[in-house]
């Protein structure tokens, strides 16, 4: 969370500073590398960004990788529509961290896209808040 928060006010090198930390910490937790790549999209750092969304992908091949995790990376990367084919995913699967999309600042990128709302509102939250 404190990643998160320093990613949100811009201070990727803290963010990641912190993130790396917890993915020594987390053991096979997929959370934080989910993290690391969302920041270094932020950040601008494509190359970094993309190696995390493809690893989480190729692990999806051969374990359960929450959607969700690999659409907030693409979500980092401003590439709206892996984004939002991740976000239909993790609806289709029904994967338990959607729960916080509706307030998730992290997705703020993708609130004005007629497939986020549609994702919101098939999850019976509204449109729009």
């Amino acid at each position: 969370m404190l990643a998160e928060s320093y990613a949100l006010k811009g201070l990727y090198n803290e963010a990641l500073a912190h993130v790396e930390k917890a993915r020594t910490q987390s053991g096979d937790d997929l959370r934080p590398l989910a993290h690391a790549g969302w920041i270094h999209g932020l950040a601008g750092n494509r190359s970094g960004a993309t190696a995390v969304a493809q690893e989480l992908e190729e692990l999806s091949r051969r374990r359960y990788v929450p959607p969700f995790l690999v659409a907030l990376v693409y979500t980092g990367l401003k590439d709206n529509a892996k984004a939002l084919d991740w976000l239909e995913s993790a609806l289709a699967q029904r994967d338990l961290l959607l729960t916080t999309l509706m307030v998730d600042p992290r997705f703020e990128p993708l609130r004005s896209e007629p497939r986020f709302k549609a994702v919101l509102e098939k999850m019976g939250f509204p449109s729009s808040y």
